[in-house]
């Protein structure tokens, strides 16, 4: 079929198959014959350059009505699609997500971002686009505002939110108080308020209050009856606690085996205050109690032994000492034993040895008399020391000291004669 112009138009019909869909040039063509149509039936083919192949569109078998769709003006981007508004007008929308749906209001829905998201309207699901199972009753629950209202719905009764555990049976309406019995750990019975009994043992350690922290009792400190209180326990404490019996508690308190020891007389038992394995009879004024030998347990009274101590000036403190007898004299106030002596001076003797004697009622008392060496101040350091050949001092003997031998070059100055003594 050749090209036609629209004037031509009147007996156009539709191409055979295979033939070529004619260009009509309408640009002469007046403006009556601009709206005459082209009627076609079956495939439109759109065949390529060399004719070997073909892209077709075909209309339905049957069409109800006459339908238009608009194309767009412009060229849509990369990656775009037709989309068509419902109305035949057609659009570039961005293909995906929307499913090529415009933005807008579409009734309970609204899209927006090039089709992308969809929102449901505010409060236009309510319970008739919920699913067919639930039913008129489920649905008049739900609609209740309150646990009041719905048990309003329910039909129940004011026994109904009362708590415990009922026994026997009952038919018809429940009106006023009712009796209500309980049974097991706790029991009682009686209409509104009335006394329950917690049955013995039926409190457990875990239906006790917790305590604060460890090592705490529960008891009561606070003088007089009143609440529980928790009262603190120490480490200590409750280590004896702990213990098995008495004597495991008398090793954590660290005893010993005196501890279990009975007052008595008789071995193996503590003695008191007047037991005579304690402090034996007898003794008198001014004795001491001490041990009386070697064996355990085993003392006795006896008179205590007292010593003095006699220090006599034999000069003054800076003259030089000269030989002679009788420096010092006393008489002895008491009898004793004489155990120990020395002598000493302020100027030590030079040249020769400081030689002193003792003497009781005329007679020395010693065997190897008191000597202070040279360049010495005292008998301590001497090369040979005293020694007493008679020591029984009688009471009211003279005892006398002599200076029997001075320093050749330095006499020496300011003699001390020390007598120490034991009371007979």
């Amino acid at each position: 079929m050749a090209n036609r112009k629209i004037s031509d138009l009147t007996a156009l019909t539709a191409p055979a198959p295979g033939d070529y869909l004619p260009i009509v040039d309408i640009s002469e063509a007046a403006a009556a014959d601009k709206n005459k149509r082209i009627t076609f039936e079956g495939l439109q083919r759109y065949y390529d350059s060399d004719a070997s192949h073909y892209v077709a569109f075909s209309a339905p078998a049957t069409v109800s009505a006459n339908l238009t769709w608009t194309l767009p003006a412009a060229d849509g981007t990369s990656g775009q699609v037709l989309s068509t508004d419902g109305a035949g007008v057609l659009s570039w929308a961005t293909g995906g997500g929307g499913g090529g749906v415009t933005d807008g209001d579409k009734g309970d829905i609204t899209v927006s971002g090039s089709g992308a998201t969809w929102t449901i309207d505010a409060g236009v699901v309510d319970t008739s686009n919920l699913g067919g199972d639930i039913t008129t009753a489920g649905k008049a629950l739900l609609d209740d505002a309150d646990a009041a209202a719905q048990r309003t719905t329910l039909g129940l009764g004011t026994l109904a939110t009362q708590n415990g555990t009922f026994s026997g049976t009952s038919s018809g309406t429940n009106t006023g108080d009712q009796t209500i019995t309980l049974t097991g750990d706790v029991t009682g019975s009686g209409t509104g308020s009335f006394a329950a009994t917690i049955a013995n043992d039926a409190v457990t350690y875990a239906k006790i209050q917790n305590v604060s922290a460890t090592d705490k009792l529960l008891g009561r400190s606070t003088a007089g009856a009143g609440d529980v209180e928790e009262i603190s326990c120490t480490s200590a404490g409750r280590a004896l606690l702990d213990d098995a019996d008495a004597a495991a508690q008398r090793t954590t308190l660290g005893l010993g085996g005196s501890a279990t020891l009975n007052v008595g007389t008789t071995p193996g038992t503590v003695a008191a205050g007047d037991d005579s394995r304690f402090v034996p009879a007898g003794g008198t004024a001014g004795q001491v109690f001490t041990k009386s030998s070697s064996t355990n347990y085993d003392a006795d009274w006896a008179t205590p032994t007292v010593s003095d101590v006699f220090i006599i000036a034999c000069s003054d403190e800076t003259s030089d000492l000269t030989a002679g007898t009788n420096k010092a004299r006393f008489p002895m106030p008491y009898a004793g034993t004489l155990t120990a002596v020395k002598c000493d001076v302020n100027t030590a003797p030079t040249g020769s040895t400081l030689v002193v004697d003792i003497n009781e009622a005329g007679v020395s008392v010693l065997s190897t008399k008191l000597s202070i060496d040279v360049g010495e101040t005292s008998s301590s350091t001497a090369a040979t020391p005293a020694v007493i050949s008679d020591s029984a001092l009688a009471s009211g003997a003279v005892i006398s000291i002599d200076i029997d031998q001075i320093g050749s070059t330095v006499a020496g100055a300011g003699l001390k004669v020390t007598l120490y003594v034991t009371r007979s």
